[in-house]
């Protein structure tokens, strides 16, 4: 028995280093695991790449940005949300995070903003990015963070572009994105 004790009182300040709390199934040492079942985070991640889809942009309206077949944004990994028709469908409520990033071309010296909009509520979701374009050949790029507040279950997302400069298309080269569930 004195063997044990010797031995507790050396183990328990090794532990009490590691702040290590357990309860029935959860095990918590600098981040959650579970072993009685798989935790996941809702959250989507997806984009495109090589891409020379125009956009036709009407000097400050807001046209949403995706191709002619509504499939330019590619869905690689979701949890809790659907990717279709270019529009990030929201399975669960809460609040969320995530960023986007976006490479394109556009007419030198045109002011291009990009938004996340949620077309279920009629708001923009945090705050649009701009970005001059460079001409031609040449590549511009944006990347913007995102939070979506007060989503509701079914909420539609997309992504728009308006031209503050001109009537001038943008040509979308690259874009990816992601976002978690962050709270209720």
């Amino acid at each position: 028995m004195k063997r044990l004790i010797a031995l507790l009182l050396l183990v328990t300040p090794l532990l009490a280093q590691k702040s290590v709390v357990q309860t029935d199934d959860l095990y918590i040492e600098n981040m959650i695991k579970s072993y009685a079942r798989l935790v996941s985070v809702y959250h989507v991640y997806g984009g495109f790449q090589d891409s020379a889809v125009t956009i036709s942009i009407t000097k400050d309206q807001w046209s949403m940005v995706t191709n002619a077949g509504n499939n330019l944004w590619s869905s690689t990994g979701y949890d809790g949300f659907n990717v279709v028709g270019d529009t990030m469908i929201f399975q669960h409520a809460g609040t969320y995070f995530g960023i986007v990033s976006l490479v394109f071309e556009g007419n030198q010296g045109n002011e291009y903003e990009y938004r996340m909009y949620n077309v279920t509520q009629s708001k923009v979701e945090g705050f649009a990015q701009g970005q001059t374009g460079r001409g031609t050949g040449s590549y511009s790029s944006i990347s913007q963070p995102i939070y979506f507040s007060n989503i509701s279950i079914g909420d539609k997302v997309i992504m728009q572009v308006t031209n503050k400069s001109g009537s001038n298309s943008a040509i979308l080269k690259f874009g990816a994105f992601y976002a978690m569930y962050l709270h209720e």
